[in-house]
């Protein structure tokens, strides 16, 4: 983080000072730490929101496709009226098939 904020490590983040720490993890090894911040780079601000928030439930929400994600505004979470989620599925296979 010093070397970040001192400017002369690397030309994309001293260009955008002043720098936070919002989350970090210890790996084993770098090969492994470089492995998963690539992962991470590729992850929705949703899904990295819900890393930084420590949100595991909303972690594995975002980390479905949006196709798969039932919708909660419909309250269609598929506990609540599971008739209703069987509905969805079975419109869903029905818009495939068309």
């Amino acid at each position: 983080m010093a070397e970040h904020h001192s400017g002369g490590f690397c030309n994309f983040t001293s260009q955008r000072r002043p720098l936070e720490l919002v989350w970090s993890e210890e790996f084993p090894t770098r090969e492994v730490a470089l492995t998963a911040e690539l992962a991470v780079k590729k992850w929705s601000q949703a899904k990295k929101r819900a890393l930084i928030a420590s949100a595991w439930e909303k972690l594995s929400y975002f980390a479905k496709p949006p196709k798969e994600r039932l919708s909660t505004s419909l309250e269609t979470n598929g506990e609540k009226d599971k008739d209703n989620a069987v509905h969805l599925e079975r419109s869903r296979d029905a818009e495939n098939t068309i």
